[in-house]
């Protein structure tokens, strides 16, 4: 039989802004985890740069992000606009984008100043 997606467990199929473990362990059997992370960027100034703290506690030196997925409403806000941008948004004359994460932010750049832009972002990781 196949398996339903209602059958999995909460861990495979809930989105928190709070750290979740997986369950899944990466290729060295370090454990995969999983956060949202949301807030506003304001991407002014000139080089058009805005980090968002994603508030990870415990990341070594060593850690890794698994992979990254998202979507940011540039000079906006996601829940009154019935457009999103996903990560990264690339367009004919425009682009904005993530450019690093480190053990403290995410920072996300633009070729232009949008202003104030909120943001979701789902990392997930090994510390």
């Amino acid at each position: 039989g196949s398996i339903q997606p209602e059958k999995l467990a909460d861990v495979l199929t809930d989105y928190k802004t709070a750290e979740v473990d997986t369950g899944k362990k990466w290729i060295d059997g370090r454990p995969i985890y999983r956060k949202v992370v949301r807030g506003v960027v304001n991407m002014t100034g000139g080089y058009n740069t805005s980090s968002l703290p994603h508030d990870i506690q415990g990341l070594s030196n060593s850690w890794e992000l698994i992979r990254y997925y998202g979507n940011i409403r540039l000079s906006g806000n996601l829940n009154n606009n019935p457009i999103k941008q996903a990560f990264p948004y690339i367009e004919g004359t425009h682009q904005s984008g993530i450019t690093s994460i480190d053990q403290t932010n995410i920072t996300i750049s633009g070729s232009y100043a949008w202003g104030n832009s909120e943001v979701s972002v789902t990392l997930e990781y090994v510390k």
